[in-house]
């Protein structure tokens, strides 16, 4: 199942986040790659237009990361709905929002819902930084260590 995020609502469902921080998007994005990374899932968050209208750079978006901002004169709302439309199987996506509209046009659609607050206490508690000796992440660049290599060469070839 797909993740498609209207990501200001979800934004402000998140405690310790706020509309009002200019940074408050990429903190968004790196909570969500700790996820993808735990989870091993596709997200598509949109947001509504801002300073990068359109598909994001590279730097934002990653392989299972799509971020979007709402063209000018558009919603994040709009492109939602226009993305559920156009999937070729909108029973495949789970859309992450509390607005009702949004809600009740996507359900027509087929496509499931889940409200923000509740994604946002699924999203703390998958990416709470829990230590464990079995689990090394990727540093928040995306880039792999050549330690982490090393751990995981080990972790999958054993002791040869």
């Amino acid at each position: 199942m797909a993740l498609l995020i209207d990501g200001h609502n979800l934004i402000a469902k998140m405690p310790g986040m706020s509309l009002a921080d200019p940074e408050d998007e990429q903190q968004l994005i790196q909570i969500l790659r700790r996820y993808v990374w735990r989870k091993r899932k596709k997200i598509s968050v949109v947001f509504d237009p801002g300073l990068s209208p359109g598909y994001s750079t590279p730097a934002t978006s990653s392989r299972n990361i799509r971020v979007t901002y709402a063209p000018p004169n558009h919603t994040a709302d709009s492109v939602i709905i226009q993305q559920v439309k156009r999937h070729r199987n909108p029973r495949e996506v789970i859309v992450v929002t509390s607005d009702r509209e949004i809600i009740r046009t996507v359900q027509k659609y087929g496509a499931q819902t889940i409200s923000s607050r509740a994604f946002a206490s699924e999203l703390r508690a998958v990416t709470q930084p829990v230590p464990d000796d079995n689990e090394k992440p990727m540093a928040e660049t995306g880039a792999v260590s050549p330690d982490e290599v090393a751990y995981w060469l080990h972790v999958f070839q054993g002791d040869k």
